[in-house]
């Protein structure tokens, strides 16, 4: 048998890890509290359908996570697949005042 070279073996670990990341624009439609601090979710994305996720620490006061979670909030994700569940890595929001305001474009202009 062959010995891998470390720059083979180091490019097929960094390749693993970018096919189990992926990025999706999604809606949050439900949610449920697991554990003591773990959120599962149930999401609706246009790129992958309805999925169930799950956000570690998204219930301690601290997280990062959390605010971008709440219902009916849109947010872009990062999300690493999983056994059973996907795991929420990032969340940042989508448009954040957008939904409360509308866009710019949209408000009528002074005369």
């Amino acid at each position: 048998m062959q010995q891998p070279t470390p720059s083979t073996e180091t490019e097929s670990s960094s390749s693993r890890t970018a096919d189990r990341l992926y990025r999706c624009d999604a809606i949050v439609l439900a949610r449920m509290d697991f554990g003591e601090a773990d959120r599962i979710l149930t999401l609706y994305s246009r790129q992958h359908g309805k999925l169930r996720v799950i956000a570690k620490g998204a219930r301690r006061p601290l997280s990062r996570l959390g605010p971008h979670l709440e219902y009916f909030s849109r947010s872009r994700l990062m999300l690493a697949k999983g056994r059973e569940l996907d795991v929420v890595t990032g969340a940042e929001p989508e448009d954040a005042l957008a939904h409360r305001f509308g866009r710019a474009s949209d408000r009528p202009r002074p005369k």
